[in-house]
């Protein structure tokens, strides 16, 4: 009897870990298509829209000339010549802009011409207003943001677990004009969650790691 005991909460635990580990997936899934349709619903924005130059600019002079810059406030047109290395932004966006232009030489053409314009080699109607693959990352982005609300409350009550995953989504889907442009919010929400996750798992379960 006390062998077979046991053994009994071995399969019990893998398998609650496995319904956890389910659930996690398809919340992450859910939450990833229906932000990625929301996002992709929107206008298509010309890349000089906003602030989104600031990192399109640095991501062009990473992908040119292997510096990272501090993009249009160098005052350089580095269509012409590589500009100064710089420190003003945080390299994570910019590297995520150049990763999206490593995969995709579209948006990659998108990008330089938009550079091009902004320095008044061409005019910006002649660019192609393309930023698909961003939106597809932002929309991946969101969705572990979504997954590490929801996580903060998973051991508790699956109800809540879900409730909240579907509340983030929900809100994050309302303000999906945002995310549509190339810029940081996206990245900085799931960043946040993150962290936000870490703070309550250290607190809940008093573990240095």
């Amino acid at each position: 009897m006390s062998i077979k005991s046991t053994k009994h909460p071995v399969p019990l635990i893998a398998g609650g870990v496995r319904v956890r580990l389910l659930s996690m997936v398809l919340l992450a899934v859910a939450a990833f298509a229906v932000l990625a349709v929301a996002i992709n619903r929107q206008p298509s924005w010309g890349l000089l829209d906003f602030d989104q130059s600031f990192y399109t600019t640095i991501a062009y002079d990473l992908d040119r000339y292997g510096i990272f810059s501090n993009g249009v406030f160098n005052n350089i047109d580095s269509i012409r010549q590589p500009p100064p290395p710089g420190m003003f932004f945080a390299p994570g966006y910019p590297l995520l802009v150049l990763a999206a232009m490593r995969l995709d030489p579209r948006f990659a053409a998108a990008v330089k011409c938009s550079i091009e314009a902004n320095n008044g080699h061409r005019d910006k109607s002649t660019c192609e207003v393309y930023a698909t693959p961003m939106r597809i990352i932002h929309a991946l982005l969101l969705a572990l943001g979504v997954l590490a609300v929801a996580a903060e409350i998973i051991a508790g009550n699956w109800v809540a677990f879900w409730l909240a995953g579907t509340l983030a989504t929900a809100s994050l889907a309302a303000e999906a004009e945002i995310f549509s442009y190339v810029m940081t919010e996206a990245l900085t929400f799931s960043l946040y969650s993150a962290f936000a996750l870490v703070l309550v798992l250290a607190w809940t379960r008093q573990r240095l790691r």
